[in-house]
C-alpha cells in the first residue's frame, strides 16, 4: 500500500473545515473521480488548524505502479483541473508518495475521523538528499515509538516519501512523514506536557541536518 499525500495551498475564501462548504464539495468531487482509478483506495482531506490556507488530500493506492499509471493518464489531468478551482494560483502543490513502515497494509486509521480519531497530527521532516545518516534517524524514530505508544495516540504511521523533493532554495531533500491520530488536539497537548515526552523528546531534537520541520493538526474528512 502506497499513500499519496497532496499538500495544497488554498485561496483564502475556501474553507474545508465545513463539510458541505463550496471548497469541500470541490475536493470531494476531485476525490470521487480519483478513487475511480484502478488501485485507488479511500480518500481523506482536511485543512491545517495552524495554517488555514494549507490543506492535505490523502489517498491510498494498492501499488506504486497503479499510481504511476494514473498520474500519466489523461484522466488525471481532467481530475486535477477540478481541484485547481480552490488552489492559490501563486503557490505550488507538493505530492508525497509514502511507504509507511507499519506492517498494516492500510494507513487510513491515522486519518479516519469517522472512528475515534478527531484530529491527525502530521509532521514532515526535511533532510538533505542524498541521506548520509538514515541509520541514526531511524534509531531515533525507533526510540520514540514506544513513548508514543504509551500515550493517548489512537493510530501511528510513519515512513519515507519515495520521491526526492526540491526545497525553496532549490536543494534536494528527503522527507520523513509522521501521522498520528488523536481524539482531539488536547490529547496531543497532554502528551507533549507529560514527563514521558519531556524525558524522551531529545531523540527527535538531536536529529542532525533537519533542513525544515512542519507540524499540522488536521481534522480529516473521509470520502
Amino acid at each position: 500500500m502506497i499513500t499519496q499525500m497532496l499538500l495544497i495551498q488554498l485561496q483564502a475564501e475556501f474553507n474545508l473545515n465545513t463539510p458541505n462548504s463550496p471548497g469541500s464539495e470541490i475536493v470531494r468531487q476531485f476525490l470521487h473521480h480519483t478513487l475511480g482509478a484502478p488501485g485507488a483506495h479511500r480518500g481523506f482531506f482536511g485543512q491545517s488548524l495552524e495554517q488555514p490556507t494549507t490543506a492535505f488530500i490523502v489517498t491510498g493506492w494498492k501499488t506504486l505502479e497503479d499510481h504511476d499509471t494514473y498520474i500519466r493518464s489523461p484522466e488525471h489531468e481532467k481530475h486535477a483541473s477540478i481541484l485547481r478551482a480552490v488552489l492559490d494560483p501563486q503557490s505550488s502543490t507538493t505530492m508525497l508518495r509514502i511507504l509507511f513502515e507499519q506492517p498494516s497494509d492500510d494507513s487510513s486509521p491515522a486519518f479516519d475521523t469517522t472512528s475515534n480519531v478527531g484530529v491527525t497530527e502530521i509532521v514532515l521532516y526535511h533532510f538533505p538528499s542524498p541521506l548520509t545518516n538514515k541509520e541514526f534517524i531511524m534509531k531515533s524514530v525507533d526510540n520514540m515509538r514506544p513513548v508514543i505508544g504509551r500515550s493517548e495516540a489512537l493510530a501511528v504511521y510513519d515512513g519515507w516519501a519515495l520521491d526526492e523533493k526540491t526545497d525553496d532554495k532549490g536543494e534536494k531533500c528527503s522527507i520523513y512523514v509522521n501521522a498520528v491520530g488523536w481524539a482531539d488536539v488536547d490529547a496531543h497537548m497532554r502528551f507533549q506536557g507529560s514527563d514521558d515526552f519531556k524525558q524522551n523528546v531529545h531523540h527527535i531534537m538531536d536529529l542532525q541536518d533537519i533542513r525544515q520541520f512542519e507540524m499540522h493538526h488536521v481534522e480529516m474528512y473521509c470520502v
